[in-house]
């Protein structure tokens, strides 16, 4: 009898064993999570900030102005894009499709000279555009541009953990900067084709607009590419740094 029981002893864990499992798994999960969903959101900020760059630079090479202050509403109005991208940091509920409602996401300014956007979550992300100016009877206002706000970082519990976001934002970051390229190409493409209708000079001159606008988007889709791998690298290095110190 003393031998069996000896023998099943080892055959299956206790409470006590299956409690501190579950608790490990379950702090494992908490600070994972957090940390994924950071990068994810950051992904998506990302896509959102290229997608509003690319329909008003589309937006001011056809209509010869770009919208007012305050006014991406007119990117949904014209057709350039289907809504205005949330800022995923604010989390607003639904489609932003109005000046009132973006205003809650988005600060975007223009005074005539230049455009002014970035998104409220994130001031210290600001994108500065050149304006054809502003639509009819639109008064100028200076714009006020918000300093940034620089929040610490949150670092994931081990290097593995770190490199698996890398490569995550890297691949995310590289989709963005081919999809943005390609609709630019999009953009030259129908600019070109509308320029053929026009005299020998100004086809000229709206081909090279064209192409001068295109390079100037792939420019900065690449820039910030470049500057999304950057900081995906450094999360690496700062996290086995961390770890090293404890």
């Amino acid at each position: 009898m003393n031998k069996w029981q000896m023998q099943n002893n080892g055959d299956g864990f206790t409470l006590v064993e299956l409690m501190v499992s579950i608790a490990i798994i379950g702090i494992l999960a908490a600070t994972s999570v957090p940390t994924y969903t950071t990068f994810l959101n950051k992904a998506r900020l990302v896509v959102a900030e290229v997608e509003l760059t690319s329909a008003l630079k589309s937006f001011t090479l056809d209509k010869e102005y770009s919208p007012a202050s305050g006014m991406l509403a007119d990117l949904v109005v014209e057709g350039y894009l289907k809504t205005i991208p949330n800022d995923p940091w604010t989390d607003t509920a639904g489609a932003v499709n109005t000046g009132a409602e973006e205003a809650g996401d988005w600060y975007y300014a223009n005074d005539g000279t230049q455009l002014y956007l970035y998104a409220k979550s994130h001031p210290g992300r600001l994108y500065t555009l050149p304006s054809f100016g502003l639509p009819p009877l639109t008064p100028v206002t200076p714009p006020v541009v918000t300093p940034p706000v620089v929040t610490p970082p949150v670092l994931p519990a081990t290097v593995a953990e770190a490199k698996k976001l890398r490569n995550q934002t890297i691949a995310d970051a590289k989709k963005t900067r081919k999809q943005a390229i390609a609709d630019a190409k999009k953009v030259r493409s129908r600019a070109i084709a509308d320029a053929k209708k026009l005299d020998k000079k100004a086809k000229a001159a709206a081909t090279k607009q064209a192409n001068k606008q295109y390079n100037a988007t792939k420019k900065q889709a690449n820039k910030q590419y470049n500057a999304t791998k950057k900081q995906a690298n450094q999360l690496v290095s700062d996290t086995a740094a961390a770890l090293k110190k404890k």
